[in-house]
């Protein structure tokens, strides 16, 4: 009988601690996948800014075209 009552508790020791490795493995994936999200994320943000920049350099662009556009009309009605 001692036999059995030494046996059940390893049994049940090795289960759980299968359990902890499969919970501990799952949360290193979601880990890895968080990660990459996160990097995605990031690439995803600098290519905005990078369209960001560009937008305004059109605006400015047209800013001065306007400025321009602007004068030549001022000119015109002081003549």
């Amino acid at each position: 009988m001692k036999k059995y009552t030494l046996i059940l508790p390893l049994t049940s020791l090795l289960l759980s601690s299968c359990g902890i490795k499969q919970m501990i493995d799952e949360s290193t994936c979601t880990i890895h996948r968080n990660r990459r999200a996160v990097e995605m994320s990031t690439e995803a943000i600098c290519k905005n800014v990078e369209a960001i920049e560009r937008a305004n350099v059109a605006i400015d662009e047209n800013r001065k075209k306007l400025d321009a556009i602007n004068g030549s009309l001022k000119e015109i009605d002081v003549k």
